[in-house]
């Protein structure tokens, strides 16, 4: 899978490979919620990831369906969330100096700038 990350905004592209992609009709859900096919062949699959309006459960359940057959997945897919992503934080920036920031169960967060002097940081 191609990346194996994306954030919860979805608007953009996953990949996946394998073989016998072409068995029956797609359908591919990251926690029950539909990533749209755009293109298939017998080894890849690519799909857009759909908004989620909510924080990823811990299970993050990626499923994808060929037919009436589930698919043998080697890979998951994990919704994460950026740092430097002001949408990340629901303000129109990251945290500054002197902030306490606290991370919800169920949320990855990826550090993905170098972090201001912080008060605290809660798990």
């Amino acid at each position: 899978m191609n990346p194996p990350y994306g954030d919860v905004f979805g608007g953009y592209d996953i990949t996946l490979t394998g073989t016998n992609l072409d068995a029956g009709v797609p359908v591919i859900q990251i926690d029950g919620i539909p990533c749209l096919v755009s293109i298939k062949t017998a080894t890849s699959i690519t799909c857009t990831v759909a908004n989620r309006s909510n924080t990823p459960t811990i299970a993050n359940n990626f499923t994808v369906t060929l037919g009436s057959n589930n698919a043998i997945l080697l890979d998951k897919f994990l919704y994460i969330l950026r740092w430097s992503d002001y949408r990340t934080w629901g303000v129109d920036v990251p945290p500054i100096d002197g902030d306490l920031v606290y991370i919800p169960l169920g949320l990855a967060l990826y550090v993905d700038q170098d972090t201001p002097v912080l008060q605290g940081i809660v798990v």
